[in-house]
């Protein structure tokens, strides 16, 4: 695939998202439309990523899906506490991963955000 239809696909998927208005999406609407091609790849060769990612999910803390090749693993939340209580329980779950919220309404940008806060 070459980098102007990866950047198109981007862009797409990117406008979809941006078009829910906050009070409509939720976090499953909006996890659809996040996909990640190289994830396939990153669990055949890092079996430790994939192991995590199926032990999040099956704690009922997902979809998850990874970003670029695995380096960081995200879930979409409906509210900010129900995200804190899923990093809380991930954190103590015993596999050894760090775990952040970044939270924002729909259509904003977080680190945006806590620049104006």
């Amino acid at each position: 695939m070459n980098k102007k239809l990866k950047a198109t696909k981007v862009d797409e998927a990117s406008r979809r998202v941006m078009s829910f208005n906050g009070e409509a999406a939720t976090a499953a609407q909006l996890s659809a439309f996040v996909t990640n091609d190289l994830q396939p790849a990153v669990f055949r060769v890092c079996p430790d990523v994939a192991a995590v990612h199926e032990h999040v999910e099956r704690m009922g803390y997902g979809p998850m899906t990874i970003s670029g090749a695995g380096s960081t693993m995200y879930a979409v939340f409906d509210d900010k506490e129900e995200a804190e209580h899923a990093a809380r329980d991930i954190e103590t779950a015993g596999l050894g991963v760090a775990t952040a919220v970044v939270a924002a309404p729909v259509g904003q940008d977080p680190i945006r955000m806590s620049k104006e806060i």
